[in-house]
């Protein structure tokens, strides 16, 4: 699991980047007890030789590994199961936080499939297209641009409220927090609110995705 983080340039903007992005994927993803603690441990000490705790995200990240590595691993998947499955208010499905389970959902999921199958990141039903940690995976390798650039925005807003209902006592507190951070700084500049809503709308009449949906789609409702 050490090349896994060994393999980035921390001192690369660009690569740094990456590596945040991909170390976030991974701590959002469902703690394996099997093989999570050895990836956590790799992931922590990559964290704390390479990455500048003066600035704001790499300091949330480095604060989340060092509270994550020492939990108890069968405790650490109960606590991600109930936060994050078990609680709706929580999931880590972007358009359940958007449109819950409105028919409109289902275009949205089209839309998004659509982008991350044209990268071939998307291969299988194993996880829907909204997933967060999918996505925070997508832009490990492949950056924040073109229409993923509004879905960053998005989930930043996501991440930032399932950040506020955790609690800075929560474990995944600071991861939460990280990833709100890192969407923010890498989306500045290429998304606002207007331009996500317009790109929704464009999904439901059907310019951006294969749906047929008669009715406006009231989303993303963080936007309205």
């Amino acid at each position: 699991m050490n090349s896994l983080w060994e393999a980035w340039d921390a001192k690369d903007v660009h690569s740094l980047q990456a590596a945040e992005f991909k170390i976030l994927a991974f701590l959002l993803s469902y703690p394996d007890p099997a093989d999570f603690a050895q990836g956590l441990a790799a992931a922590k000490l990559w964290a704390q030789e390479n990455l500048n705790t003066q600035q704001l995200v790499s300091r949330s990240l480095v604060t989340a590994l060092s509270r994550l590595v020492d939990i108890e691993m069968a405790e650490l998947a109960r606590i991600y199961v109930e936060t994050f499955d078990f609680t709706e208010q929580q999931t880590l499905y972007l358009t359940a936080h958007e449109l819950g389970d409105s028919r409109e959902r289902g275009a949205a999921l089209i839309h998004l499939h659509q982008i991350l199958a044209a990268e071939g990141m998307y291969e299988g039903p194993t996880e829907l297209p909204d997933y967060l940690p999918l996505w925070l995976e997508f832009f490990a390798v492949l950056g924040v641009q073109g229409q993923s650039s509004e879905v960053a925005v998005r989930m930043q807003k996501v991440c930032e409220t399932i950040r506020d209902r955790l609690g800075e006592e929560h474990p995944y507190f600071f991861v939460l927090a990280a990833a709100t951070e890192l969407l923010a700084q890498t989306t500045a500049g290429i998304g606002n609110e207007d331009s996500v809503r317009n790109t929704v709308l464009a999904i439901q009449r059907g310019e951006g995705g294969d749906t047929d949906a008669e009715e406006e789609m009231p989303y993303p409702l963080f936007f309205v």
